[in-house]
């Protein structure tokens, strides 16, 4: 659980506030995934997932937001790479 800054706080946002985290932070996980050598086909899963045309990002942002509001006390980072790891496999 997080002790400053939690879901609850993300989902107190403009929706657009959070698509706009939720789009930052999946691009930022799929960067990492391209750097460890080892998990480029997460990075090409996440691409295809998240980035996977225009009606793939509101769905998408729509199942984090979802998860969010499930979990608010818990950090929003580690709910959006728990998505992604149930979508695209474990780092």
């Amino acid at each position: 659980m997080a002790q400053e800054f939690t879901s609850a706080d993300v989902l107190a946002w403009e929706e657009g506030a959070q698509d706009s985290y939720f789009q930052t932070s999946v691009m930022m996980i799929a960067i990492v995934a391209t750097q460890t050598g080892e998990h480029g086909h997460i990075a090409e899963c996440i691409d295809d997932w998240f980035g996977g045309g225009d009606g793939s990002q509101p769905e998408r942002s729509a199942r984090i937001r979802e998860v969010m509001e499930g979990l608010p006390d818990y950090h929003p980072q580690a709910l959006i790479l728990a998505v992604i790891e149930k979508e695209c496999g474990e780092f």
